[in-house]
């Protein structure tokens, strides 16, 4: 997997639950360990990350992670910073790059629609990470930005939200509803006809006269801004079909549910043009056993322990049994992972990491789960 060190920004994506957070972690470690000024950016709102790299929390600002405390031999001098998008600092920052002044940026951000999209509205995350993935890619200090997606279902949104975003900020859309909007703010209720009056009498009634001068006051602030934030849009959008500075990469589990969302992922990707380069399958139960034959021979045992034989070694019915179940458990995730490879046809390489008995909390713990994955020469001391 040492290849993905020569992108610039490494993209992880998958549903819930699968560890990509965790994987993210430890593909930044390596690149850091390997030389690379890394900077790990989250999307996850929850504090795995913090606690997989063993520090208190993670904000809206690169945090820095002391490699020199740990007992790395020969490591590369790279850094290693993580980073959690704050939705709503990370918007703010975002628009007050294109405010023509500080005064229509005070109004934005005080209006009311603008807390309400910025702080919740779908599309308007993945929209505000690609903004802030922009900007740290144009920082000198990170060589490297790996970046976790949010494990959601809707995970495809982070990198569909440039195009979208540009679909919204279509200026002719803007000023088809801007006109009437200025009209509305100019003349009152007595522009509109009769029978209009009376829908908007209602609507009046239903939201409130001050919610919708709120509407209007948001868009002709924001119409200020769309030019900046539809360049802004197609710039990232061309940064990440462009495969000689991006990678993706699709996480998954060895399960149906999970292979079946990793396959949707990876023909979506492959419809947006964007550069997959791998995947990883995460805890995957591996056989204890390794032909035919020795399955034969525990069926056998597992026979005569049923019909009471006494073992001189240490082996009961129930251990023997537990032997079995861990290979009908490995029996089918390699179905699932036969499935994946099938539907994609073999076009990417897949990385599996076995199934841990405990989850991944500190920076050793990291190190030793990239094993799985990269095949360094870097040691730790014991």
């Amino acid at each position: 997997l040492h290849q993905i060190f020569k992108k610039k920004v490494i993209v992880l994506t998958g549903s819930g639950g699968v560890g990509k957070t965790t994987i993210s972690a430890t593909i930044a470690l390596y690149s850091a360990l390997e030389g690379f000024n890394t900077l790990v950016l989250t999307i996850d709102p929850a504090r795995r990350l913090a606690d997989s790299l063993g520090i208190k929390e993670i904000g809206n600002l690169a945090t820095e992670i002391d490699l020199n405390k740990f007992n790395f031999r020969n490591p590369k001098k790279g850094k290693l910073f993580a980073m959690m998008l704050d939705t709503k600092s990370a918007a703010d920052e975002l628009v007050s790059k294109f405010a023509p002044s500080k005064e229509s940026l005070d109004k934005l951000l005080n209006n009311k629609i603008y807390k309400i999209i910025s702080e919740s509205l779908a599309g308007t995350q993945e929209y505000v990470a690609m903004g802030k993935l922009y900007e740290l890619l144009k920082n000198p200090n990170y060589d490297i930005i790996v970046v976790d997606t949010a494990p959601t279902k809707y995970a495809l949104d982070f990198f569909e939200a440039p195009t979208r975003i540009i679909d919204l900020l279509d200026k002719t859309i803007l000023e088809r509803f801007l006109g009437p909007v200025h009209k509305l703010q100019k003349y009152g209720w007595k522009i509109f006809a009769k029978g209009s009056k009376k829908v908007l009498d209602l609507l009046e009634k239903l939201i409130g006269l001050k919610f919708i001068s709120e509407i209007a006051d948001f868009i002709i602030t924001f119409e200020d801004m769309f030019g900046g934030l539809k360049l802004r849009a197609e710039n990232m959008h061309s940064i990440l079909k462009d495969s000689n500075t991006t990678v993706f990469g699709i996480v998954l589990s060895a399960n149906s549910i999970s292979v079946d969302e990793g396959i949707d992922i990876y023909y979506k990707l492959k419809s947006l043009q964007m550069p997959i380069g791998f995947m990883i399958i995460n805890r995957v139960h591996i056989s204890p056993f390794k032909s035919e034959e020795e399955i034969k021979k525990l069926k056998e045992l597992i026979n005569l322990a049923k019909q009471g034989y006494k073992f001189k070694e240490n082996l009961t019915l129930e251990t023997l049994e537990g032997a079995y179940l861990a290979h009908q458990f490995a029996e089918i995730d390699k179905f699932h992972i036969n499935r994946l490879k099938e539907a994609t046809k073999n076009q990417l390489p897949i990385y599996i990491i076995p199934f841990l008995e405990k989850d991944v909390n500190n920076i050793y713990e990291l190190f030793e789960l990239g094993k799985y994955l990269f095949n360094n020469k870097i040691k730790r001391n014991e």
